[in-house]
């Protein structure tokens, strides 16, 4: 169903003034009650638009809104990468940049020293926000209905004895995570890393990421984390202000 849903959408896009059913039909090779059927779905969802005048379907606003969010993560990665493998350079530890996608952070680039390529992590993964440093940098920037609407829909599960897994703790971390502008993990996540996050601030003062150096607890202590604070934060600014509203 969702191959031939995305079958109809190739369509339009290829057809941008639009294109009736019997068109729809005879591009897709799909059946006609079936055709309609996804049709119906795809507008409902915004995926595409009926108009009921002409009585032709084009690619939808819900299309072009994800098209943006592409270009803007893009945009993040390609700006950011060569600052962290700056400060990667510097602490010979992993770099790692994310941002807050359906109730995760979600990882947009990753930059290790040779040393340390075994932080997991990679582009496009993603990880708890109540268990990792850039995650909980992303809950702390929420507005209030947001982070309750957010933590409603998250289940507080352990992946260390070190995870917190009770709500009111958590949102203890996250009002300090806010007040202290970073955050830090310790085996929270995973058994034996460390990690510090900071967040990343657009041109218009937005955190649109968060940014943080990982590495392993018997290299990283949590006071030499705390001093690369400076760097950190240096970075994440660097980035930030290269970034659109």
């Amino acid at each position: 169903m969702l191959e031939r849903g995305l079958v109809i959408l190739g369509a339009l896009g290829e057809h941008p003034d639009g294109m009736v059913l019997t068109d729809i039909v005879k591009a897709t090779g799909l059946p006609v009650s079936t055709t309609h059927r996804l049709l119906n779905i795809v507008v409902t969802t915004g995926f595409a638009a009926f108009d009921s005048a002409t009585k032709r379907y084009t690619l939808g606003v819900r299309i072009f809104e994800l098209a943006s969010r592409v270009r803007s993560v893009q945009t993040i990665s390609q700006i950011a990468r060569p600052l962290m493998r700056e400060l990667a350079d510097l602490t010979g530890e992993t770099i790692q940049l994310a941002v807050l996608a359906d109730g995760s952070a979600m990882f947009l680039e990753k930059v290790g020293a040779d040393r340390s390529i075994t932080i997991r992590g990679t582009v496009g993964q993603r990880e708890p926000l109540w268990a990792t440093s850039t995650g909980k940098v992303l809950l702390a920037a929420l507005e209030p209905e947001e982070l309750e609407t957010t933590l409603a829909g998250l289940e507080l599960r352990a992946y260390t004895e070190h995870t917190i897994t009770s709500r009111e703790r958590l949102l203890e971390t996250i009002a300090q995570v806010a007040e202290q502008d970073w955050a830090l993990t310790d085996e929270e996540y995973d058994r034996d890393v460390r990690a510090i996050a900071v967040p990343v601030r657009n041109s218009d003062d937005r955190v649109a990421a968060a940014l943080c150096i990982a590495g392993p607890k018997y290299r990283l202590d949590v006071g030499t984390l705390e001093g690369w604070l400076p760097e950190l934060r240096e970075t994440a600014h660097r980035i930030g202000v290269q970034l659109a509203p």
